[in-house]
């Protein structure tokens, strides 16, 4: 208790905690009279129902700090008094892996280790698995659990590379549990996670053109405008969502633009083509007039049926656009692998495959020699 006595007839309690020859002081924002303070106790020496809840908190406060100790102790870890000061005050979840899970990905956030469309997606997962059980405690996670969840999340009629991507983002989550000396049943590493592509949707390039023919045309609405030359913008630069979100348009030079790139994190130049240069000076609101993620995905899907294409279209599918036009106009893998910004020439490869795949489809054409 400090000795310092306010207004109202009360001192301030604060934590001291001592290690490694240092001393940290945490203000516990609890004030108490100091006549009924027993400092050999550590608790108010009152019968009143306030001051017997003041005691409750001071009980809970013994008890997370006795939750730590016991964790670090279990697992192996030193725990230094920085680290602790970091536990009290944030308050990591231990128990159960779900408000673990959500303490967890908003962390990354703040810190900018992952966006925001990346934040909501994880929640997604994290809310969809709360459905399949409210309380998961970390003791109870082992590999017969995510044969449950997997066949749990088939009977709701999620794809397997749906669930495959979930699970990867799970066992992100318990990689982080980790490194936070969460005790385990299993290792993290341990966890396999199958396929997570899925059905890479691209356009080719007569729907390309006949997306850029509406675009151009003087009987389009503004918002369908924009919107399509958003989607042609990505067609023709390959860039995520997150990454177009985030240009304004005095990132624009006379042959260059500048934009974060999320996966390096950096921000890159690009050259443009003539192509974008058309598409930027059509609509002269692109990259200032800004809309959602989920908007810029359900209008482009009314536009791309009023344009006849009838496949399941979103701004994702740029991308995929991108690398297939690419390579069908000639580009290189190599080349493609670099402007996707893959790590991994088997990525970049699969476009190889779609693209390979749809000439062995023209094999028909030879029947017609000798006719």
């Amino acid at each position: 208790m400090r000795s310092e006595v306010s207004k109202d007839g009360t001192s301030l309690l604060y934590l001291y905690a001592t290690g490694d020859s240092q001393k940290v002081r945490i203000n516990l924002d609890i004030r108490v009279p100091p006549k009924l303070w027993n400092p050999k106790k550590q608790r108010l020496d009152s019968a009143e129902s306030h001051h017997k809840d003041i005691n409750l908190i001071l009980d809970n406060v013994d008890s997370k700090i006795t939750a730590i100790k016991t964790t670090y102790r279990l697992s192996s870890k030193h725990l230094t008094l920085e680290t602790f000061k970091d536990e009290f005050i944030n308050g990591i979840p231990r128990v159960d892996f779900i408000p673990f899970a959500k303490y967890e990905i908003n962390s990354r956030y703040k810190s900018k280790i992952i966006t925001k469309s990346t934040r909501d997606r994880y929640l997604a997962v994290i809310r969809k698995l709360a459905k399949f059980r409210s309380r998961i405690l970390f003791s109870d996670i082992n590999h017969e659990l995510f044969s449950k969840i997997r066949g749990w999340m088939s009977d709701q009629e999620n794809k397997s590379t749906t669930i495959e991507a979930n699970i990867s983002v799970i066992k992100s989550i318990l990689m982080s549990a980790a490194k936070s000396n969460i005790p385990l049943p299993i290792n993290p590493e341990d966890i396999s996670v199958g396929d997570t592509n899925g059905d890479r949707t691209d356009l080719k390039p007569k729907e390309v053109k006949r997306l850029m023919k509406f675009y151009q045309s003087d009987f389009i609405n503004d918002s369908y405008r924009i919107i399509t030359g958003y989607f042609l913008f990505v067609c023709f630069n390959n860039l995520r969502i997150s990454e177009l979100q985030n240009i304004d348009r005095d990132q624009f030079h006379d042959d260059y633009y500048e934009y974060y790139n999320k996966k390096s994190k950096r921000t890159e130049r690009k050259k443009i083509n003539q192509t974008t240069r058309e598409i930027l000076e059509r609509s002269p609101e692109l990259f200032i007039e800004k809309y959602s993620d989920k908007h810029l995905n359900k209008t482009l899907k009314k536009i791309v049926a009023l344009c006849g294409i009838t496949k399941k279209v979103s701004f994702h599918t740029g991308r995929h656009t991108f690398a297939t036009n690419f390579l069908r106009m000639g580009g290189d893998v190599i080349s493609l692998m670099h402007l996707m910004g893959h790590k991994d020439l088997k990525t970049t490869m699969i476009y190889v495959h779609i693209v390979n795949s749809e000439a062995n489809e023209k094999m028909a054409l030879m029947d017609k020699l000798l006719d």
